[in-house]
């Protein structure tokens, strides 16, 4: 947890030091991901549990420093690292760079695969160059790149992913890859059932967007968490139910064994939609941040803001839910908000899962 440090009279901007930073394992009692999903080390989802429990800790020792410390891990060279935290400017966590520390090198790789997609229309319509790195940036530059990448990998790649866009996009049966050598650059086309094929630049926002979603879906390299703001943007209502369908293939599926050896993938989506938030594959999968928290910790002066997420609960979730009050009213809260848009559809949709 970072915080705002200070000398003397400062002013509280000098610089950012860690303030306290813990890396544990989860302990299986208290592991509601797997038990929620059956996963273990038996069925093959899981690794066989590390016999350390803590990789990284902050001592609270009074009238001493508070130091963070890193721990080598069983049959490993590595030995363990002990920092002052307010001489600490990043986390232990963001230091190692070496397998020494397997676990923790493990998690930090993880969390550098969070990606936090704002799709800008104009990086989308943008040729991209050859020789930059074939990954998807967060304002989806690069797109053509990595069509590129994808198609020079597998074949059938990319007439998978036309498949995903003419459902989602009527009109269009596939995309293709146009090499400007002249001007080291990589053009994508979406082509149409007439025959004839449309350079980035000249499709729609919608289609835009629905050729870098299918592009995600598609791109074996995607894995990790994907947060996406508003996808649904310059996308027709009627496509809603099969947009909610592509982000259901987007994502790890726990009954599927085949996806064992696979890299876990998991989606958060942000939406303001009521008829995007009422198809089927949406409501039973829906989290509502309900308000910001205020609350200060035992040892510092500097107010934490937190947002409180819940799930909503319906007939098929509520097994899943250790219910407690605030939980048991998400649900009418997104009922009063689809009221307030009037679109009495999406009411009744929500309304048939309503406790």
């Amino acid at each position: 947890m970072p915080e705002n440090y200070s000398r003397g009279r400062s002013t509280h901007l000098d610089r950012i030091y860690v303030h306290r930073e813990y890396l544990r394992t989860i302990p299986e009692a208290e592991d509601e991901w797997a038990k929620k999903y059956g996963l273990s080390s038996e069925n093959g989802w899981l690794l066989p549990k590390s016999e350390k429990h803590f990789f990284i800790t902050a001592s609270d020792e009074e009238d001493k420093p508070r130091t963070i410390s890193l721990y080598p891990e069983n049959g490993t060279m590595a030995r363990t690292r002990i920092s002052e935290a307010n001489k600490l400017e990043r986390t232990m966590l963001s230091s190692v760079t070496e397998v020494s520390y397997p676990h923790v090198f493990a998690a930090r790789e993880e969390m550098r695969k969070w990606k936090f997609l704002q799709l800008d229309l104009q990086a989308l319509r943008e040729p991209s160059k050859m020789f930059v790195p074939p990954y998807l940036a967060e304002d989806g530059a690069n797109l053509s790149t990595v069509l590129n990448r994808m198609n020079n990998e597998a074949s059938y790649l990319l007439p998978n992913m036309g498949r995903d866009l003419s459902i989602l996009v009527p009109g269009i049966v596939g995309v293709e890859i146009e090499n400007d050598n002249e001007r080291e650059r990589y053009i994508v086309r979406a082509k149409t059932q007439d025959g004839r094929s449309f350079a980035a630049p000249v499709l729609s926002d919608g289609t835009l967007r629905m050729l870098a979603l299918a592009t995600l879906k598609n791109n074996p390299e995607q894995s990790g968490l994907l947060c996406l703001e508003e996808p649904e943007n310059g996308v027709h209502p009627a496509c809603f139910k099969h947009l909610a369908h592509l982000f259901t293939l987007m994502v790890t599926d726990f009954s599927a064994y085949e996806e064992q050896q696979e890299p876990l993938r998991q989606l958060l989506v942000n939406t303001h939609s009521p008829t995007f938030v009422s198809q089927e594959e949406v409501v039973n999968n829906l989290l509502v941040a309900y308000g910001v928290s205020t609350f200060y910790g035992k040892d510092t002066k500097v107010p934490i803001r937190v947002t409180r997420m819940e799930p909503v609960v319906t007939d098929r979730t509520k097994q899943d839910v250790a219910l407690r009050p605030e939980q048991a009213y998400t649900l009418m809260q997104v009922i009063r908000y689809l009221n307030g848009a009037d679109l009495n559809r999406a009411r009744r949709k929500l309304e048939e899962v309503r406790l």
